[in-house]
């Protein structure tokens, strides 16, 4: 008699711990279904309101939908974008027929290491430099002087801990950039291109006064342009609409989402 029980019992038990178990992956299954559901929801709201698109790559993927937007109008429009930047551009082929308003052999060329380097600091103080630099091309490998204003672009190679070489940026801000306005104007041109691949070159002396961040007071200052490809002119106007592209979706998804914690969900 004991023994029936105790099977009757085990077979009780059995059956209750399935019982729970199925509770569990039926509330799961509903669980997962209605996240699906809201998630689906969430996403359509975003794409109709935000995108004014019911397209089912912005269903499937809205965050990464300012990508894919800004790709496709660079593809479609680089051509008509590169005719722009190539006037810009012949304005800076034109810089080459004017006269300098110094004697550019009282200065001397100063790299990134040197001026980077604290045992230099001295040796430079007062002394006529000349520094150039800028982006010649996109590399995904190498950082890029993608930073908006009136500064040198200086690349040198370092070690890592590991003994591999990589590629180093300094900044060098001209301080005085209102005294050369044509310059002026030509920079601020190819930044509303979003447009970056340019030299340029300075002729000045540092300003040691600050030891955070690496400044020159232009003599003189010219700049030059890279042979560069299209695929330079068409990544260019990419990540250029893709700022503001991506800038629009973060400020409604901030404005509509609060926790910014979620905004790519």
């Amino acid at each position: 008699m004991l023994k029936e029980l105790l099977v009757d019992y085990l077979k009780m038990k059995k059956l209750l711990v399935i019982v729970v178990i199925l509770i569990v992956i039926g509330g799961y299954y509903t669980y997962d279904k209605n996240q699906k559901l809201n998630k689906s929801k969430k996403a359509t709201k975003i794409c109709l309101d935000h995108f004014k698109t019911s397209d089912q790559e912005c269903l499937d993927s809205h965050s990464n939908y300012a990508y894919k937007i800004s790709k496709k109008k660079s593809n479609e429009r680089w051509s008509e974008y590169k005719k722009k930047v190539k006037k810009i551009e012949d304005k800076i082929d034109d810089l080459k027929n004017l006269k300098p308003s110094i004697n550019l052999l009282d200065y001397s060329y100063t790299s990134a290491n040197e001026i980077t380097s604290y045992q230099s600091e001295e040796k430079l103080k007062n002394k006529q430099i000349l520094i150039a630099g800028g982006n010649s091309g996109y590399n995904i490998f190498e950082p890029t002087c993608y930073f908006s204003g009136y500064y040198v672009c200086l690349k040198q190679e370092t070690y890592n801990d590991n003994g591999d070489t990589e590629t180093r940026l300094t900044e060098v801000f001209i301080t005085n950039i209102d005294a050369f306005p044509k310059i002026k104007n030509i920079i601020d041109e190819l930044d509303t291109y979003a447009f970056y691949y340019y030299k340029t070159v300075v002729y000045g002396t540092l300003d040691s006064e600050d030891a955070f961040e690496k400044k020159i007071k232009a003599d003189y200052i010219t700049l030059e342009t890279y042979d560069i490809n299209d695929d330079t002119y068409e990544d260019a106007l990419m990540n250029g609409v893709y700022s503001i592209k991506r800038k629009e979706y973060l400020d409604y998804m901030k404005k509509n989402y609060l926790d910014p914690k979620r905004l790519l969900e």
